[in-house]
C-alpha cells in the first residue's frame, strides 16, 4: 500500500454509534473547561475596563472573581460554584450578568451557556440519508454539497462535489482529512485560516452535539498533530456557520467557494453546500468541472 493510500485509510469512518463496534463514550477531551474559559476572559480585562478603580498593585492578572461576581450581581460563592461547574442550573439572568460583566462577545456568551448546560451524552449518529435529500443535491449541477454524520464522516456528496474535492471520499472524516492529509494542506490556499476556524467551530459543535465518534476523532488529532493541540487548547469559539475555502484545484486552478454549515433535523446530519460568486472565474471553473 503506497503512502497516499495509507493516509486515506486513516480517514475512514470513525464510528459514531450507528453500527459496528461501539467506541468508548466519554466527554470531549482536553477542551478548555468552564473554569479555564472564565479565567481566560477575566484575565483579558482590567478593572478600569469595567469602571472599577485599579487599586494599585494587584497579585492577579485581570479581574478577581469577587469583582466579576459583584458586577454580575451574584455572591462570590455562587459565582465560584458556576465557574467550577458545581452549579448545574444557573438562570439565564445570571449567565447574562456574567457575560455582561466580562464584556463577552455574542459567540463567547453563547459558548458560556453551552459549557454550563452541555448534555452529558449525545445521540447515536445516523448514516443513512433520506432519498429525497439525495435527489435534491444531485439536481444541483453547480452547487457542491457534502453531508456528514454527527461524527463528521462524509456520508453523501453530489457529482460536482466529488469533482471539486477529489481528496474526499465517502467515509472520510472531515477533520482528520483537514489536519492529517499533507495533500489537503496544499489543496487549500487558506489552510492556516481554515484550520483555525474549523477548531473554533468544532469546540462549539462538540459541546452541543457530543458523541463517541466525534470524541474519538478529537483524541486522534490531539495525539497526532501539534497544530490541532495548540488550537484546541485555546478558548476561542465561533458560532458562525459560514466561511470561505480557497482551493488550488489540480485541473482548473484556483477556486474560491463560500460555504454554510446547516443541521438536518431530526437526523443531525451536517449539510454543507458550497457556491461561487455569480459571474466569477470560480463559477466558470465549476462549470468546467461539471462538464468534465
Amino acid at each position: 500500500m503506497n503512502e497516499t493510500a495509507a493516509i486515506e485509510r486513516r480517514f475512514e469512518v470513525i464510528d459514531g454509534g450507528g453500527g459496528g463496534a461501539t467506541p468508548r463514550v466519554g466527554r470531549v477531551p482536553q477542551a478548555p473547561t468552564l473554569a479555564q474559559f472564565l479565567r481566560n476572559r477575566r484575565e483579558q480585562l482590567q478593572p478600569t475596563d469595567v469602571g472599577l478603580p485599579s487599586g494599585g498593585r494587584r497579585r492577579v492578572v485581570g479581574l478577581r472573581r469577587e469583582e466579576v461576581a459583584a458586577l454580575a450581581g451574584v455572591s462570590v460563592d455562587y459565582y465560584l460554584r458556576i465557574e467550577q461547574g458545581r452549579e448545574k442550573s444557573p438562570s439565564d439572568q445570571v449567565l447574562d450578568g456574567i457575560a455582561l460583566a466580562l464584556k463577552l462577545e455574542d459567540d463567547d456568551a453563547a459558548y458560556l451557556r453551552d459549557l454550563v448546560r452541555q448534555p452529558r451524552s449525545g445521540k447515536r449518529c445516523l448514516k443513512d440519508i433520506e432519498p429525497e435529500i439525495h435527489s435534491l443535491i444531485t439536481s444541483w449541477p453547480l452547487t457542491p454539497v457534502h453531508i456528514h454524520d454527527c461524527a463528521l464522516n462524509l456520508v453523501a456528496a453530489n457529482p460536482i462535489a466529488r469533482a471539486v474535492f477529489p481528496h474526499m471520499e465517502i467515509g472520510d472524516n472531515a477533520m482528520l482529512s483537514l489536519f492529517l492529509d499533507p495533500e489537503v494542506q496544499k489543496f487549500y490556499r487558506n489552510w492556516d485560516k481554515l484550520t483555525t476556524r474549523a477548531v473554533c467551530w468544532l469546540r462549539v459543535y462538540a459541546v452541543r452535539k457530543p458523541n463517541p465518534g466525534l470524541t474519538a476523532g478529537i483524541e486522534e488529532l490531539l495525539k497526532r498533530r501539534e497544530r490541532f493541540r495548540m488550537l484546541w487548547s485555546r478558548p476561542d469559539v465561533t458560532h458562525d456557520n459560514s466561511g470561505k475555502k480557497k482551493l488550488m484545484h489540480p485541473e482548473v486552478g484556483p477556486i474560491t467557494l463560500h460555504f454554510q454549515h446547516m443541521t438536518l433535523e431530526p437526523s443531525g446530519h451536517v449539510f454543507v453546500p458550497f457556491w461561487a460568486q455569480p459571474g466569477s472565474p470560480s463559477e466558470c471553473a465549476l462549470r468546467r468541472l461539471s462538464t468534465a
